[in-house]
């Protein structure tokens, strides 16, 4: 982590000596590791914290996924479209259908109208 040798351990500690003295140097030592040991479990739970974060936004992110295929007007929508074209279509084509054999059956009255006629 830190790359510290010995010989700077050794001017780090020589300089805590001078500055806070060989009497509270151990209290310091302490209040230190305490302070070192404090940050290294807030950075444990942050970090426990950010992951559980990033699981849920997974999580619903695949719910929502779910959400959308298991949606019955996604499944049912397209189907229900495709079947008004076809009834629309069948419709047009009755229709058609229909128009023709009117004029086939007016076509063929009219025939048979001027055969009885002739007769």
């Amino acid at each position: 982590m830190l790359n510290i040798g010995v010989g700077e351990l050794a001017v780090l500690l020589l300089i805590a000596l001078i500055v806070v003295g060989p009497a509270d140097l151990p209290k310091v030592a302490v209040a230190i590791a305490k302070g070192i040991k404090y940050i290294r479990r807030m950075s444990r739970e942050l970090m426990s914290a950010l992951q559980a974060e990033a699981e849920l936004s997974e999580l619903k992110e695949v719910k929502e996924v779910i959400d959308e295929i298991t949606d019955p007007n996604v499944i049912v929508k397209p189907i229900k479209q495709e079947l008004e074209d076809v009834t629309s279509i069948a419709k047009q084509e009755i229709s058609d259908v229909n128009k023709v054999v009117e004029t086939v059956a007016k076509e063929d009255l009219n025939q048979k109208i001027d055969i009885l006629n002739k007769e």
